[in-house]
């Protein structure tokens, strides 16, 4: 397998995470894409950044395809929102 460099961070965990066991576990990352992966919680704070974030992809996108990249959104999600998928699908930014 061919390693590629990246950089991470987290934002808030708990412990047991780093202790779960997922003996089938692939990871969902395609080939000959640079993949970004937002694992973590979404609450009504976060909505407007979110949005201006997908908003601007959505303006680079226009300008200039963005074919070789994937956003992963890995959390909680909130029953009280739109999804994150919904409002990237909104701005036009779905999967191709």
């Amino acid at each position: 397998m061919q390693t590629v460099p990246s950089v991470t961070f987290q934002m808030g965990f708990s412990r047991r995470d780093h202790f779960i066991n997922l003996p089938d576990f692939h990871p969902p990352f395609k080939q000959g894409k640079r993949s970004y992966v937002y694992a973590g919680a979404y609450s009504p704070n976060w909505t407007p950044l979110f949005t201006l974030w997908l908003k601007a992809l959505a303006r680079i996108h226009q300008k200039n395809p963005l074919r070789d990249v994937e956003i992963l959104f890995i959390g909680t999600g909130n029953p009280e929102l739109h999804s994150l998928q919904s409002i990237a699908n909104g701005f036009g930014l779905m999967e191709s």
